[in-house]
Order: structure tokens, then C-alpha cells, then sequence
């Protein structure tokens, strides 16, 4: 699979209603884990830094696409000749169109 390739798969995941169900439901999680911690209930120590955790590598699993996007365009942009990726990084070509949730 080429890099071409990789940042059209990343695209329509990101693009899918999977995606934003996945991202929606592990959102409302985190924030329920919050509201949680927030609200001063007793917990073992143990339990809040498993949380605090939990927390942190959900937040990294969101951001998964954009990192790789980012990874990949950059990929991309390297195997080019300088003025093309010149051109190209300039006018923000790679760069996804702006989704706006509603």
C-alpha cells in the first residue's frame, strides 16, 4: 500500500460514521471518568492513577488519525522534488478539509 493511498484510508476513516460513533462514545467516556474523579468520591489511589491512565490513552487513541495523516503527508511531500512539495505544502493541498460537527 502506498502513502497515497494510506492518507485516502485515514481520510474515510475519519469521514465514517463509525468513526464518529467510536470517537463520540469514547469522548462521553472520558468525561464521565472526569465528572468521577471531580466529584470527590472515595477511590483507592490505585484506581485514580489507573484512571488518570485510561483517561490519557483514550485521548491519544482520538487523535490516532491525525497523527498518522500528519506522518504520511509528510512522507508524501519527502518523495517529491522540492518545488513541487514547495507548491504544494503552501497552498495546504494536504491538508483535510475543515469538518464541522452539528
Amino acid at each position: 500500500m502506498n502513502v497515497s493511498e494510506k492518507i485516502r484510508i485515514l481520510k474515510e476513516l475519519k469521514a465514517s460514521s463509525g468513526w464518529t460513533m467510536l470517537k463520540t462514545f469514547m469522548e462521553d467516556a472520558i468525561l464521565q471518568a472526569a465528572m468521577d474523579m471531580a466529584e470527590g468520591k472515595p477511590m483507592p489511589e490505585a484506581q485514580y492513577q489507573f484512571t488518570r491512565g485510561a483517561m490519557w490513552a483514550a485521548k491519544r487513541h482520538l487523535s490516532l488519525p491525525d497523527q498518522l495523516l500528519s506522518k504520511f503527508e509528510t512522507e508524501l511531500l519527502l518523495t517529491l522534488d522540492p518545488a513541487t512539495a514547495g507548491k504544494i505544502a503552501t497552498k495546504g493541498a494536504l491538508r483535510p478539509a475543515k469538518h464541522t460537527e452539528g
